[in-house]
């Protein structure tokens, strides 16, 4: 599935103190499995 809103979620994690949410998390897990392809999602 896609979430729109990852690239911003990273941008602000990035520009902020890093202090996740569950749903910020998860984006971030996505982002990883994508530029790792090596990880089976949901590792």
């Amino acid at each position: 599935d896609t979430h729109p809103h990852l690239a911003e979620a990273a941008a602000y994690a990035l520009a902020s103190d890093y202090n996740p949410t569950d749903e910020f998390h998860h984006g971030l897990t996505l982002i990883l499995t994508t530029l790792t392809p090596d990880t089976p999602p949901g590792a």
